[in-house]
C-alpha cells in the first residue's frame, strides 16, 4: 500500500469515522473507489456474518483465519493486517470474545429484516421510527 493510502486510512481510524457512523454498502463501495484512486491494489473486506449464523461457535468462522482478518484475541498476529499500526501509532488489536466468552449467536437474515422494519438508511442519513 502506498504511503498516502496509509496516511488516509490512519486519519480515518483516528477520527473513528468508519465505525461510528452507519455506512451502507453503496457508501462503502464509494470509499473503496476513492481509495483505489490513490492505490489500485486497495480492497475493503466485507463479511456477511449472517452466513455464519449456524456455526456452533461464532469464533469458528473462517473470517478469523489467517486467510482473512486473522486472530481475534489481542494484537493481530496473523492475516493481512498482522502487526499493522492503527490510530495513535499503536498496533491494531481485537477482542472478539472478552473474558473468553463469545456471543451465543450471530444475527441471521430474519433478524436483519426485523431491524430494517424500524430503520431506513440512506446515503448521509438514517431515520429510525
Amino acid at each position: 500500500m502506498k504511503r498516502s493510502s496509509n496516511a488516509h486510512i490512519s486519519s480515518l481510524c483516528r477520527q473513528n469515522i468508519y465505525h461510528s457512523i452507519k455506512i451502507t454498502l453503496p457508501v462503502r463501495f464509494r470509499v473503496e473507489e476513492k481509495l483505489r484512486e490513490i492505490d489500485p491494489e486497495v480492497s475493503l473486506a466485507y463479511w456477511d456474518y449472517t452466513a455464519d449464523y449456524y456455526l456452533p461457535l461464532p469464533s469458528d468462522s473462517v473470517i478469523w483465519s489467517p486467510c482473512f482478518v486473522g486472530n481475534g484475541d489481542g494484537i493481530v498476529r496473523e492475516g493481512p493486517f498482522r502487526f499493522m499500526y492503527g490510530g495513535f501509532n499503536t498496533l491494531i488489536s481485537r477482542d472478539i470474545a472478552p473474558n473468553g466468552t463469545c456471543p451465543p449467536r450471530l444475527i441471521n437474515k430474519d433478524d436483519v429484516d426485523e431491524l430494517m422494519r424500524y430503520c431506513y438508511y440512506a446515503v448521509g442519513c438514517d431515520m429510525c421510527i
